[in-house]
Order: structure tokens, then sequence, then C-alpha cells
């Protein structure tokens, strides 16, 4: 149940900061649209992994990484981010 709840969550707070991120000029718009659709995108993997509770508050903190790095449009230090998630998830710790 944890687990579900901490990816929800994770998720959730993906959601609700992207229309934060929406309300910056229009021409970041795209970027920041695509960059929080891929975090939306990683969480979604990590919940089908059905991780364990410590890899999935290891992965909470990753994604709020990721999430600050895609609203300030730090698009490279996003991505990198995406791949130590993709990483992460893929390695099932």
């Amino acid at each position: 149940m944890l687990k579900h709840s901490l990816i929800a969550a994770a998720a959730a707070l993906l959601l609700l900061a992207a229309p934060a991120a929406f309300a910056a000029d229009d021409a970041n718009n795209g970027p920041t649209d695509a960059c929080m659709k891929q975090a939306y995108d990683l969480a979604d993997q990590a919940e089908k992994k059905q991780l364990p509770d410590a890899s999935l508050e290891k992965l909470d903190g990753m994604f709020n990484t990721m999430e600050k790095h895609c609203k300030a449009l730090e698009l490279p230090q996003a991505q990198a981010v995406a791949a130590q998630i993709k990483t992460f998830i893929d390695a099932g710790k």
C-alpha cells in the first residue's frame, strides 16, 4: 500500500506542478510539458515495477529533483536525473 501511495503521490505532485510550469511564457510550455510528461511516464513505469518501499522513497526524491529542473527549464539536468531514474527503475532495486 505504501508503495502505491508514494508513486501516486509523486505522480500527483508532478501533475500539480504542471499548471504552474505551464503558466510560464508560452514559448517555454513545449519543453516543460515534454519534461513533465517524461517524469510522469517514469513514475508510471516505477509503479508497475512494484519496487520496495526504500526504493520508492529514493525515487520520490529523484522525481522532486527532476520536477524542479523541468520547471526551471534546466532540461539537460532534468534529462540527467531522468536517466538516473530509469536506470534505478530498470535495476529493480
